[in-house]
């Protein structure tokens, strides 16, 4: 009885948690994914993470640049000015035209970047491709994780009452 109580506390206090993000955390949230997502998305493209210790320096320098480009064009979008707990499909079209935007800054870094004369990125040319899918679904999904759980709270505390 008492894991049971737990699993429901645990379970209030993570969709409290998510209802109480602000922009801030969404900011401090995508940094931390973007610092992730390259290395996943080179796993997936080379089939396993022990394939990618030959690329480990570029991937690096390729992160960098990509997190420092993604976050100054979400700013430019409005991505950490919106009341995202009121999202709608409009919004999410900010996200999509943000993480394109940003994307094909990205591939245009890597096209100059990996060209023989300037040799700064060793890295396969569907990474920045890849990353950008993977940001694009962890970034939506944390703006539609708040809005889901501000309708959830709705729903419950109004099972009944007609929308509109």
């Amino acid at each position: 009885m008492n894991v049971i109580n737990d699993q429901k506390d645990l379970g209030s206090r993570f969709r409290e948690s998510i209802r109480s993000l602000r922009n801030r955390h969404i900011f401090a949230l995508d940094a931390l994914s973007m610092l992730i997502t390259p290395f996943i998305a080179l796993a997936l493209r080379l089939d396993g993470s022990s394939r990618t210790v030959p690329f480990l320096d570029s991937l690096w320098r390729y992160t960098l640049s990509a997190l420092v480009i993604r976050l100054v064009v979400y700013k430019l979008f409005g991505m950490y000015n919106r009341y995202w707990r009121y999202a709608s499909v409009d919004d999410l079209t900010h996200i999509v035209a943000g993480v394109t935007v940003a994307a094909i800054f990205n591939v245009a870094l890597c096209y100059v970047a990996s060209r023989p004369s300037i040799d700064f990125f060793q890295l396969p040319r569907s990474l920045p491709f890849l990353d950008s899918m993977l940001t694009l679904f962890v970034a939506g999904g944390i703006r539609m994780a708040v809005r889901l759980e501000q309708q959830a709270l709705i729903d419950r505390h109004a099972p009944d009452a007609k929308r509109t």
